[in-house]
Formats: C-alpha cells, structure tokens, sequence
C-alpha cells in the first residue's frame, strides 16, 4: 500500500499531466520534432554549394588540359582561346542560378523546420528579387518550370511571413508549395546528373593530356615517368571522389524530395505517430548520406 506522502504526490503528478494535456489542446499545438529535424537537416549547404563551383572549376582544369593538346598554332589557339571565354561565361550563370535555385529550396525548408517548432517565420527580403533574377539569367528560359517554381515558393513564403503563419498552417503551406519544390528538388538532380558528365569529360581530357606527356618522357625522359604517371593516378583519384560524392548527393536529394513527397500524401495527419517515424527516418538517412558526403571531401 502507499503511504500518505505517496498517495499526494501521485495526485500531484496526475494533476500536472492533465494540466500539460489541457493546455495543449488549448494551443493546438503538437510536437513535430520529426518534421522539424527533416527539414533542419535537409537545409545543409555546404556541399551542394561546393559541387556548383566545381561544376564551373572543372571547365578551367579541363581547358587547361586541352590547351596543352592543342599545339602553337597562334590562329587556331585565338579562335579556341574565344570559344573557351563563351564557355566560361556560360558555365558562370549557370552557377548563378543554381545557387538562387538552392538557396530557394534552403529557405522554404527553414520555413517548414520554423513551423513545425510553432515559431513565426521570418521572411529574408532577398527573396523577392530571386525569381525576376533567374529570368533575366541568359541559362535560363523565363517560362522554365525552374524560374515559376522560385517565384511559387517566394510568394508562398511571403504569406507565410504576412500571415504569420504558425503550426496551424504547416498543412497549407506542405500542401501549396509541393508541386514546385518537387520541380526544384528535380532541378537539382538534373544538375547533378550534369555535373557527373561534366567530370567524365574531364577525366577524358585529362587522360589524353596525360598519355602524350607519358608517351614523350618515355621516349625523351625515361625517368619523368612514374612522377607523370603518379600526378594522373592521383587527378583520376580527387575525379573519382567527386562521381562518387556526386551520385550520393543524388540519393540525398532523392530522400528529400521523397520526404517532402510523404508530408504531403499525409498532410491530414502530420501529428499521427506512423508520419512521426517516418520523418525522423527520412532525416537519419539525409544526415548518414551527408555524413558520407563530407568524408569523401
């Protein structure tokens, strides 16, 4: 049997836990730590960002190596120095607007991770001028689904911000900014599916660089060889390292756009314990992927 002192001190914890309880269903408000913690995680930059520059780095490495194919020929190398510039340029504002792509995708996901926690959201004004920005980029049509897709979720955004949207309104917000996410988070796959090419090409010129310099020391320089040999073993290593973070940054996005994907199929039941375990499974996985990322770097 319980003692006096037990007896009120079970009454005690039982009136608290009413209290907690009332006081919740006065709010409304749920813990949605889980949707909270996919979005906090799926809003890491810092290798996604390192790609795009690579992306606009390797047309550098690689124009490096095919000017030393290229021969003396002052006309030719002109020409092929003019073309090599257009490239540049090109491969610039592609960089550009796939970072205003990604820091799209990053501030609609501290929005969900703002929500979810019952928080005021706060929207960063730069946001406004992103989708304007983007279509007047020259790698970029102004009808792209790329360019509608930024100027949807800005807009989505900023209501939230205006409205002061709180957790009550994480389903409204999941429900209008789907379709364009899912159009950005593709996007972002295309461009990392690009950008694995990009260094399969690399590798090719590098390698073609390489074996001429390898044929002439064998036959001028026997013993400039091994070093030549262990300069192109170690280049196709880093090369390597990037396919591979490349194709893992794809499953990451795929994750992402797959969680995104569930909140929305599930948007009536965002606080049911099956959508709960779901999520924080969604956000193990992004953060195990990344963890890989970043030990390949």
């Amino acid at each position: 049997m319980m003692s006096a002192g037990q007896r009120k001190k079970t009454k005690f914890i039982g009136l608290i836990s009413v209290i907690v309880c009332f006081s919740l269903l006065l709010s409304g408000c749920v813990s949605l730590k889980a949707i909270q913690n996919f979005a906090e995680k799926s809003m890491q930059t810092s290798a996604y960002e390192a790609f795009v520059d690579d992306y606009r780095d390797s047309l550098v490495r690689t124009q490096q190596y095919e000017r030393e194919l290229k021969g003396t020929d002052a006309a030719k190398l002109e020409e092929w120095e003019q073309q090599n510039s257009e490239k540049l340029n090109v491969r610039e504002n592609h960089k550009k607007g796939l970072k205003t792509i990604h820091i799209t995708v990053v501030q609609y996901m501290a929005c969900l991770a703002t929500l979810a926690s019952d928080n005021l959201f706060t929207y960063d004004t730069a946001m406004k001028g992103l989708a304007s920005e983007l279509a007047a980029n020259p790698a970029f049509s102004a009808q792209s689904k790329e360019v509608k897709a930024v100027g949807n979720i800005s807009g989505i955004l900023f209501q939230a911000f205006g409205e002061k949207y709180r957790q009550d309104k994480l389903k409204t917000i999941i429900r209008d900014a789907n379709a364009p996410f899912q159009d950005l988070i593709s996007s972002l796959k295309e461009f990392m599916g690009l950008y694995v090419t990009v260094l399969a090409n690399e590798k090719n010129v590098l390698e073609a660089d390489y074996g001429v310099l390898i044929k002439y020391r064998n036959e001028k320089e026997p013993t400039g060889v091994v070093l030549a040999n262990s300069i192109l073993i170690e280049k196709n290593a880093v090369l390597a390292s990037r396919v591979k973070s490349a194709n893992q940054y794809i499953e990451l996005l795929n994750e992402i756009g797959k969680g995104h994907q569930h909140l929305y199929d599930h948007m009536d039941k965002l606080s049911d314990k099956e959508v709960l375990s779901a999520m924080l499974n969604y956000a193990q996985k992004i953060t195990q992927i990344y963890s890989a990322i970043q030990a390949l770097k």
